[in-house]
Parts: C-alpha cells; structure tokens; sequence
C-alpha cells in the first residue's frame, strides 16, 4: 500500500485542549507522522461529552475507506471511560488499519502485534492511573 495514497486519521485528545490546543496537537501529529513518511489526512476531536466512549471517533472509523489507520495523541484516550477500550482497537486492526499512539510512541501494524502487546496494554490503565486521572479532569 503506497504511504502516500493513503494518509491516517488523526484523533486529537479534547481533554487536553486546556494544555495543548487542537492545532498544535495536529502540528505534533503531522511531525511525528512526517518523520515516518507518513501523513495525515484530516485530524477529528471527540465533543467533551463524547470524550469516554469516542462515538465519534467509532463512527468516523466505520465510515473512512481510503486511510492506511488511527493516529491517536496518546494511549489514554482509550481509557477515559474508566477501562481500556480493547474493543476499539479490535475493530481498527480488524479493517486492517495501523495505529499509531503518538504520546506512547507505540504502532500496530496488524493484529498479531496487537495480539502480542494485550497483556502489556491491559497494566496501562493501573499503571497510569494518576495520570489518565489528571488528564481526564482537565476536560470537565
């Protein structure tokens, strides 16, 4: 699949908009993309609302055909609705997109690397409890 024909998704973090706006974590997304000869080709933010279950995010990944994956800012924002969101990573991988955490420098590129990294990704959320925590209160 040619990089270039097909750009990600990205999936900015709302929560965070207080700390790091939406252009700028577009900005962080394209570099972290560019260093990789990779692109984005559009950039959506959850409504704080939505920010727990990602409904939009859900929605907009069953609609998108030509991307090559999700590009999230970090690995918390799967987290948000108080348990990791293994199901949404599940269904990403599935259409046999990539994803990519930028915060985490973390990629899948096909199910078996995700398959291999579950047990790592399940000591996240306890792991990072503090943080996602602190992250989370700054999008009330």
């Amino acid at each position: 699949m040619n990089d270039n024909k097909y750009p990600f998704l990205f999936v900015g973090d709302i929560k965070l908009i207080e700390i790091i706006s939406q252009a700028n974590q577009s900005n962080i997304a394209k570099n972290f993309l560019s260093e990789k000869n990779l692109k984005i080709s559009f950039s959506i933010f959850e409504n704080p609302e939505n920010a727990d279950n990602l409904i939009s995010t859900k929605k907009r990944i069953l609609e998108e055909k030509n991307i090559k994956g999700i590009v999230f800012f970090s690995l918390i924002q799967l987290c948000y609705s108080g348990r990791f969101d293994f199901k949404l990573l599940d269904s990403i991988v599935n259409k046999k997109l990539q994803v990519i955490f930028i915060r985490e420098n973390i990629i899948f590129k096909n199910k078996k690397e995700l398959i291999n990294a579950k047990k790592e990704l399940s000591l996240f959320i306890n792991n990072n409890h503090r943080i996602i925590n602190k992250f989370y209160s700054l999008g009330i």
